[in-house]
């Protein structure tokens, strides 16, 4: 990833090469595909939080909010395999969603996500949005 940096950021990529390579970053050969499939990681991972956080988004323009806005609490259902996927990117997911509390709820069916928003007075609860096939 430092090499896809270096044309960009020169001096620094250089600096943080020099840690733990000798040479330059500059005279190295480019990344190959496998080599950056490598480092892509779980693709499912990736699915559900986008997922999760394209539906507090939906979430919050279906109630004529900001994307700012705050929620207040958001239960995720889900089945147990799915639930420990979307643990892993938990963090990421509240803050882009600006999720306050996160409950999750062993279900079985696909992915649901309820959100509690915050509209200057008490939450305002929606309906819950059901994600496909994760």
């Amino acid at each position: 990833m430092l090499r896809l940096f270096a044309p960009v950021l020169p001096f620094v990529t250089e600096e943080v090469w020099s840690w733990w390579r000798d040479g330059s970053v500059h005279r190295a050969a480019w990344p190959s595909a496998d080599e950056l499939r490598r480092h892509t990681g779980d693709e499912a991972l990736l699915g559900t939080a986008s997922e999760a956080i394209a539906a507090v988004r939906g979430a919050k323009s279906r109630a004529k909010l900001s994307m700012r806005a705050e929620v207040a609490r958001a239960t995720v259902s889900a089945p147990r395999a799915v639930l420990d996927r979307f643990a892993l990117a938990e963090g990421d997911v509240r803050a882009a969603g600006r999720i306050a509390e996160a409950e999750l709820r062993e279900d079985r069916g696909p992915l649901r996500l309820d959100a509690d928003l915050q509209r200057g007075g008490p939450p305002h609860r929606t309906g819950g949005i059901r994600m496909a096939g994760r």
